[in-house]
């Protein structure tokens, strides 16, 4: 027998586009059944590479089947009178729907929340658009890059007096479907004291602004603007060091007399025998120097 998910039980209909599709993949991977929505011709980010052999094909995206992993799917033209009426349809016996159209969209094609609310009175409807439903910036269109120079993760990203790197991968998308599955999970909690589903506008703006763990905190408690500091931990305990086969990250916490015996058995300990290095706040704001003997340590 198989074993249950977390979310086994929940059904959720997944309208998102590949901007949004790890929402509803992480909680498939908790054993909801979600059910992805695709137009006709399948969904865009089949198209994406890489395909499997290289051989460009709707079936054959790496892409699409990682973020899409654990999911059903179907086809239906939701543009149609009659796919709104199946998916209203499938709204009825549905916990969540997840969409990422252009705010206002919904609306236009009749699936709007007043209509799902009015369909399943339980139904949660979370909308994650570049930066949500309401305010000045509701109907400007933004990719990764551009939500992650807005939200100031690409200003913290990178090395001291050089220029603002982009992070890897789809950040900010990412940061948005994490806080999705999180916000569509408290609602359902919320569902179990008063039976009334609620609309989510989530803004993947606010997502990616929300997963700089340092950044508001030094700015609203200390005044201070955080800068890039390549890859020194903004804690100021962590830097990467390279070695000669590689690479290690230095962690100056934890077990420190045991890390200076061992440097100093090398005869690489220079001056972090002194007693002053045994204070961790110390140690933190002198990062820069210490992790510098580190690499000289680790380097052969």
């Amino acid at each position: 027998m198989a074993e249950l998910g977390a979310l086994s039980g929940l059904r959720v209909l997944d309208l998102t586009d590949y901007r949004a599709h790890l929402c509803g993949r992480l909680l498939a991977d908790m054993g909801a059944d979600v059910i992805k929505v695709e137009p006709p011709g399948g969904d865009s980010a089949r198209r994406i590479s890489p395909f499997v052999d290289d051989v460009p094909h709707p079936d054959r995206s790496l892409f699409f089947w990682f973020y899409n992993l654990n999911k059903r799917s179907m086809t239906l033209d939701i543009t149609q009178r009659q796919g709104t009426e199946i998916l209203l349809a499938l709204a009825k016996s549905a916990d969540l729907v997840i969409e990422s159209f252009k705010p206002g969209r919904m609306h236009e094609l009749g699936l709007g929340w007043a209509t799902l609310h009015q369909v399943n009175p339980a139904l949660i409807l979370l909308s994650i658009a570049p930066f949500g439903q309401t305010g000045p910036y509701r109907d400007f269109a933004a990719d990764d890059t551009v939500l992650t120079a807005l939200s100031g993760m690409l200003y913290v990203n990178g090395s001291p007096g050089q220029k603002p790197v982009r992070p890897l991968g789809l950040q900010a998308y990412h940061s948005a479907a994490y806080y999705g599955a999180i916000g569509a999970m408290c609602a359902l909690f919320a569902r179990e004291h008063d039976g009334a589903g609620q609309w989510l506008d989530l803004s993947m703006q606010e997502a990616a602004t929300a997963a700089l763990e340092h950044v508001a905190g030094s700015y609203f408690g200390e005044g201070r603007v955080e800068p890039r500091r390549g890859t020194l931990h903004w804690s100021r305990y962590f830097r990467v060091g390279k070695c000669t086969d590689g690479y290690i990250m230095h962690c100056t916490l934890g077990d420190w007399t045991s890390l200076v015996e061992w440097i100093a058995a090398d005869g690489r300990a220079q001056d972090l025998i002194a007693p002053e290095w045994q204070d961790g706040i110390y140690r933190r704001e002198h990062a820069e120097h210490l992790c510098d003997v580190l690499d000289y340590w680790v380097r052969d």
